[in-house]
């Protein structure tokens, strides 16, 4: 199927009068796969195209430079790269909400104590603090702001030598976050559709 966002910015830069090849270039270096470039310019091909300068319905168009018409440039596909760092940000945050936080509500519910209550509120306010960064991280890299993905390069190195050093000290309890912390830091930091997605 056809891209609907290719084809409407097709259709308004030839009506501004840009030529085809131009278009085409600029979808390509904005990241949009070629192949759908294509399929679009081969369905714009085929329809009767308004004359340079003029709209689809005859009106007169002021020139406009393709760069007018970034937002529907900027309204590509996201990776499944970055929807799966993304998501493993939110698994992230989530495991240190539960780490934090159910130890308190346990001894909570367990405890006699007067201060029972306490350990709970303070378990649930160390997890939630620590759990709202790497939420707000994977929030960010969700809508491709390329601030939040160098935030998510250094902290995916920070985490993948912290679980070299748990793996080498500890145990193999470390391989699973070296895995998604190397993953993260690894594919935002090296793959070409992260970089691309990200410099939109």
């Amino acid at each position: 199927m056809v891209n609907e966002s290719i084809i409407n910015y097709l259709r308004e830069g030839l009506a501004s009068g840009n030529a085809i090849s131009l278009l085409r270039r600029t979808l390509i270096e904005n990241g949009w796969p070629q192949d759908q470039v294509d399929d679009a310019i081969g369905e714009i091909q085929g329809e009767n195209v308004a004359r340079p300068g003029y709209s689809a319905l005859g009106e007169k168009l002021g020139h406009k430079d393709v760069s007018m018409n970034r937002e529907i440039l900027n309204k590509k596909k996201r990776p499944v790269g970055v929807t799966i760092v993304a998501s493993l940000h939110w698994v992230i945050a989530l495991t240190w909400l539960l780490v934090f936080a159910l130890p308190g509500v346990l001894f909570s519910a367990l405890a006699t104590s007067p201060f029972a209550n306490m350990g709970m509120i303070v378990g649930l306010i160390i997890g939630v603090v620590l759990a709202s960064f790497p939420s707000a991280v994977g929030i960010g890299i969700w809508k491709g702001n390329n601030g939040w993905r160098i935030v998510g390069i250094v902290f995916g190195c920070i985490f993948t030598l912290l679980s070299v050093f748990v793996i080498f000290t500890v145990g193999l309890s470390g391989i699973i976050g070296l895995a998604m912390s190397g993953f993260i830091a690894g594919y935002l930091l090296f793959s070409k559709e992260a970089k691309a997605y990200f410099n939109r």
